[in-house]
């Protein structure tokens, strides 16, 4: 199978894909992960209804939702999406919001693999690179994300038995440490370094294994986020819910 060098790459997730918690705001591992894939491709286009990084990024279109869990993203992608933009690439990276509101976290990652399994059944040829969530420094939400990330391999690796055209990115190629992090659950721009690099050379990997064809025509469904989830305001972090907020006391200032 010949390497695509066409990309219509979906970042799709939680307030880490929109790039809170870096500088400048709204930008995240997409900045870096543009300039590498440039060198990779003849054709290259992030797509998404969110539109964030003006003046920082060549092209600021994501999917990444602050706030939002699996279920939203879910609903996200199945109605709308993944028919509107067809991308020949997704890089998933959901569930924080999950485990740090405690929705559910023993099955979180049976959420995440239904909502893969949802993805390549709408399109059976786009190539799902699936992320480890990056640590926290909070023990408990610590110890969950742990937790669900060791349960991702299995997942993923069920999803392949099946045909799916779906990779990991783990713990492992992240590298990631608390140093890498600008407050308890998101990171800092060396941490977005880490993640676009290992976005980076999963990607390319898939390429040269011929797994990621050439992108398909989409359709003209709007795609409008969800009323109350709007990008944070200002450089404060944000990311997590009011329950988890009143639990650590915490506060974002405007």
């Amino acid at each position: 199978m010949p390497r695509t060098t066409a990309l219509r790459v979906l970042p799709l997730g939680d307030s880490i894909t929109y790039g809170v918690g870096g500088s400048p705001g709204g930008i995240g591992y997409r900045g870096r992960l543009w300039d590498l894939l440039q060198d990779d491709t003849r054709s290259l286009d992030f797509v998404g209804s969110v539109d964030s990084g003006h003046g920082n990024i060549p092209d600021t279109d994501h999917e990444g939702h602050p706030r939002w869990r699996i279920s939203q993203i879910d609903q996200l992608a199945a109605e709308c999406a993944i028919n509107r933009y067809r991308p020949n690439v997704v890089i998933l990276h959901i569930g924080t919001n999950d485990l740090a509101n405690d929705e559910d976290p023993d099955t979180a990652h049976l959420r995440l693999g239904a909502l893969v399994d949802k993805i390549t059944d709408i399109s059976p040829l786009t190539t799902v690179i699936v992320s480890s969530l990056v640590p926290s420094t909070d023990e408990r939400d610590n110890a969950l994300i742990a937790m669900y990330n060791a349960k991702i391999p299995t997942i993923v690796n069920g999803l392949r038995a099946k045909g799916k055209r779906v990779r990991l990115v783990g713990n492992g190629a992240l590298g990631f440490t608390r140093a890498d992090l600008n407050d308890s659950l998101h990171p800092n721009n060396s941490g977005y370094r880490k993640m676009a690099d290992a976005y980076h050379s999963a990607i390319n990997a898939a390429m040269d294994e011929g797994l990621i064809m050439p992108p398909l025509l989409g359709d003209d469904r709007p795609c409008t986020p969800e009323p109350g989830s709007p990008p944070p305001s200002g450089p404060a972090p944000a990311g997590w819910g009011l329950r988890r907020q009143d639990r650590l006391g915490l506060r974002h200032d405007p």
